[in-house]
């Protein structure tokens, strides 16, 4: 029981204790989350496919449990008699999984994360090699300092600069077509017009 404040505050007329700033505390609140989330007895934490086994009470008498996953989508599952965990292969879905007793949620009640697989947050650097294998040979550029950055850039975008030039010549060569081409429809249609009247 701890009957003073836990945070640590600088002004010596409002400081209760230094526990916050000695090294027992991180101890202390590591305990203490342990204790408060379960994890010592408990594991919370799963990959993405990874089997996911959550013990069922000892005295359970109910029939089916709900679990809730990430998102708008939950499932209902009926157990056996004498199962006494429940095995969760389809959880696949990185986020926060939960599940509840589905008559009476009071009798069992456990939550469970899904993590993303370690490979893809590896920010380890990739060589040539292994991005040649991946993109193809000549498919990518490897720069080092900003100069090749610049260069490169300027080297991919040469040629997008002349082509805003090339459809406004395009666009002004079709309007001139256009407006000379009914100059003279409209030079040889008056004549016939005015052989008929």
């Amino acid at each position: 029981m701890l009957t003073t404040a836990v945070d640590y505050t600088p002004d010596p007329a409002r400081q209760w204790n230094e526990l916050p700033a000695s090294y027992a505390f991180m101890m202390l609140t590591d305990g203490i989350m342990q204790y408060l989330s379960g994890a010592a007895e408990h594991r919370r934490n799963f990959e993405s496919g990874a089997p996911v086994e959550l013990q069922l009470p000892a005295d359970r008498r109910f029939e089916s449990y709900v679990l809730r996953r990430p998102g708008p989508r939950q499932t209902s599952v009926h157990l056996q008699p004498g199962q006494r965990y429940v095995l969760i292969d389809d959880a696949t879905e990185p986020g926060h999984y939960r599940a509840w007793a589905r008559d009476e949620p009071g009798k069992f009640r456990n939550e469970f994360a899904v993590n993303m697989d370690d490979t893809e947050t590896d920010l380890t650097l990739i060589t040539s090699v292994d991005l040649e294998g991946v993109l193809g040979k000549d498919r990518f550029s490897v720069v080092k300092n900003r100069d090749e950055l610049e260069e490169t850039v300027r080297y991919i975008r040469l040629g997008i600069e002349v082509f805003p030039v090339l459809v406004g010549l395009l666009v002004i060569l079709f309007c001139s077509e256009h407006l000379m081409a009914n100059y003279f429809y409209d030079q040889e249609s008056v004549p016939d017009a005015v052989r008929s009247a």
